[in-house]
């Protein structure tokens, strides 16, 4: 690596040193905590394409890559307003996968909110016999 990205994962890391850091900011924002497709010949309307430009969109893949990486959240960190955003997706009845996306966490933290969602109306729903 040119530069230390010391805060960053590997793979956002890479993506920093391939195209800047904003970029890598831009795929942890876009992607973090999900699978990104990246094909052997970007074209124009690929999001990477639109998100970076052409130029720097081809150096990430030159750096990573064509397949699917699976993109850590990097900076996107969970916190009280992550998961209250998430809570209030699910409540509107959007997928798991869309509310991970929409509040830039994994889906793994969308799968355990749910859960955790899933408990408190069980819950609130028992009968108290005292």
């Amino acid at each position: 690596m040119a530069e230390t990205h010391e805060h960053l994962p590997d793979l956002l890391a890479r993506v920093a040193d391939a195209a800047g850091k904003d970029a890598a900011l831009l795929v942890a924002k876009e992607w973090g905590g999900q699978r990104m497709y990246l094909p052997q010949t970007l074209r124009t309307n690929h999001r990477l394409v639109q998100l970076l430009g052409r130029t720097r969109a081809q150096a990430v893949l030159d750096e990573l890559g064509y397949g699917q990486v699976l993109v850590p959240l990097g900076p996107m960190a969970d916190d009280a307003a992550k998961r209250q955003e998430i809570r209030k997706l699910l409540l509107e009845g959007v997928s798991q996968s869309t509310a991970a996306r929409r509040a830039h966490v994994h889906v793994r933290t969308v799968e355990r909110i749910a859960k955790s969602m899933r408990s408190e109306t069980k819950d609130r729903d028992q009968i108290s016999l005292f």
